[in-house]
């Protein structure tokens, strides 16, 4: 008889008592010996089947969960290129930046709500504010 100690694989486990089965079926062939053999190797050929549906179970919940993570992981870098396209797209949007000595240039300064950034920009007083929106 084989004796298994520690942590083993399913494959480990299951050849093990498999080797067990066949052992005592060789060592008992009669009667009611083998009748009591034949519910024994059942229940261990049951429970072989259990532990590996519950491995197959185990990795199809992994691969689903990878698949999750990366479908997310997709959408969210889709969502950031989609938000970088419409930034590229309003600064094609605004006109020439004037220069300092235009006469109808005005200097607008945007300060961040973090209160530590703050962005520059010369706009023509003659432009809609829907410019400086984008």
């Amino acid at each position: 008889m084989d004796r298994l100690e520690g942590q083993v694989s399913l494959d480990v486990f299951r050849d093990s008592i498999i080797h067990n089965v066949e052992s005592k079926e060789n060592m008992t062939r009669g009667g009611n010996k083998l009748s009591a053999n034949a519910t024994l190797i059942q229940q261990q050929k049951q429970e072989i089947e259990n532990l590996e549906r519950m491995e197959n179970e185990k990795k199809k919940k992994d691969i689903e969960d990878k698949l999750k993570i990366q479908r997310e992981m997709e959408e969210k870098r889709r969502l950031e290129e989609e938000k970088e396209k419409l930034k590229l797209e309003k600064k094609k949007m605004l006109s020439e930046e004037p220069s300092e000595t235009h006469p109808q240039a005005t200097l607008i300064i945007f300060r961040y709500p973090d209160g530590n950034r703050r962005a520059e920009r010369r706009f023509l007083k003659s432009e809609r504010i829907e410019v400086i929106k984008l």
